[in-house]
């Protein structure tokens, strides 16, 4: 199993809504047009349905922000940053 973040086109708009990380057209991720990636609807898929590699995102910095919003989406904090009770 992976969790699948679909990748949709969008607007400059929605730059400041935090599940949607905006992903820049390149050759490396094989995209035709800037993007975003929609971690609102990530989803588990079987590594059985990936067929063909269609492109990659190099960035680490993009992936942790990718990784970030879904996060926020589930509702994760990571423990150091909990706030602590008294």
């Amino acid at each position: 199993m992976r969790i699948v973040v679909p990748i949709t086109t969008g607007q400059a708009k929605y730059n400041n809504l935090a599940w949607l990380i905006r992903i820049n057209a390149d050759s490396a991720n094989g995209l035709d047009h800037d993007s975003f990636a929609d971690a609102s609807q990530a989803q588990p898929a079987s590594i059985k349905r990936f067929v063909e590699q269609m492109g990659v995102i190099q960035s680490q910095a993009l992936l942790d922000k990718i990784s970030a919003a879904i996060a926020l989406c589930v509702g994760y904090t990571p423990k150091n940053r909990r706030k602590r009770r008294k």
